[in-house]
């Protein structure tokens, strides 16, 4: 009987041991978990206070990820260049935006034409660093600042 009490208060012990380090375990991760919960508020506050500010601004503006896919960008961009809505949501590369904004400034033209006009453009982004104006096919031409961030 000796043995079987000794064994029954291993187990215990064990068992005990096993409780306790769920519980620390469980107070880890409600810890974590509400930790995680501010971080997320805050970055959410930071997003909101980006968009207000890209909002207010007069002039378009777009940001590009390491991947040149778009990051943010106002409405204001969006009302310049109507035609790049959907591919900015879809996140499509800058050289895919290009090609539409090809079929969309020279209409009528053709493929070489607008091939020649997206690898002016796509030069003109990988230099940055620059200022130019762009016809927007329509009438309205922009002056456009490309900046690396």
């Amino acid at each position: 009987m000796a043995a079987w009490r000794q064994q029954r208060l291993g187990i215990v012990a064990v068992a005990l041991a096993f409780m306790a380090m769920t519980l620390g375990v469980g107070l880890l991760s409600r810890r974590h978990l509400a930790q995680q919960a501010r971080v997320q508020e805050a970055l959410d506050r930071s997003q909101q206070a980006l968009d207000q500010a890209l909002g207010a601004m007069a002039d378009g503006f777009v940001l590009w990820g390491p991947d040149d896919r778009p990051v943010r960008w106002n409405d204001r961009y969006v009302q310049l260049y109507p035609w790049l809505r959907d591919g900015l949501a879809a996140g499509q590369t800058f050289t895919e935006l290009a090609w539409v904004s090809a079929r969309a400034v020279l209409p009528g033209a053709d493929d070489d034409t607008r091939a020649r006009w997206v690898d002016k453009r796509l030069e003109m982004h990988q230099r940055a660093d620059r200022t130019f104006e762009q016809d927007l096919g329509n009438g309205r031409v922009v002056h456009a600042i490309e900046r690396p961030t």
